[in-house]
């Protein structure tokens, strides 16, 4: 006698171990290419520090009392609060881009409401230098908003620097003497600025 053989059912599998772990290490993966996408996505970063300069030590109006230096991915830009500001003063930003060397490296000279300044390559501070080609160098110091002066260097005009440090001079004309204020001493460096 034959005995008709019928066939079992299907069966289910339910999700093992071995599937659970592949899913856990797929979202694993994702998540770690989502995240180092991001970050290299992510602008790079610019450190900002603002100095102090003592206060009142010029006995006048005419006073450096912050410098704020920005050592930008693209820029090197350096913002001094002047007191005071009138036609006939002018600053010099010194520029250290190389800690090994102690001098400064490179200066720029401002006037208020004046287009005449370059970025100019020197070995020290009393170095008149030698005038360099930067297209982009921007600076800014006007009579009518007194308030800042600054200028805006591109880091290929310096050779992208990693570190930078600064130095501020004001000259400041008035009847009698002239004020001189140097930030934040004279012919020293407030403190370098990381990249």
């Amino acid at each position: 006698m034959m005995v008709p053989i019928t066939p079992e059912p299907p069966r289910h599998k339910q999700p093992g171990r071995s599937m659970v772990v592949h899913i856990r290490r797929g979202v694993t993966v994702g998540a770690v290419a989502l995240l180092a996408s991001v970050a290299v996505l992510q602008p790079a970063q610019a450190d900002t520090e603002t100095f102090r300069d003592k206060a009142g030590d010029t006995g006048v109006k005419a006073d450096i009392t912050t410098v704020r230096v920005k050592n930008g991915a693209n820029r090197v830009t350096v913002v001094v609060r002047p007191g005071r500001l009138k036609s006939g003063d002018y600053f010099r930003f010194w520029l250290d881009t190389v800690p090994k060397n102690r001098g400064p490296e490179y200066k720029v000279e401002v006037y208020p409401n004046s287009d005449g300044f370059g970025l100019v390559r020197v070995g020290s501070f009393r170095d008149k230098g030698k005038l360099v080609g930067c297209p982009g160098l921007r600076a800014n110091a006007d009579i009518f908003t007194p308030d800042r002066v600054s200028i805006s260097v591109p880091r290929s005009c310096m050779h992208n620097p990693g570190s930078v440090r600064v130095s501020v001079r004001g000259h400041y004309e008035y009847r009698g003497p002239d004020v001189v204020d140097w930030a934040p001493a004279k012919r020293k460096f407030f403190g370098w600025v990381a990249r």
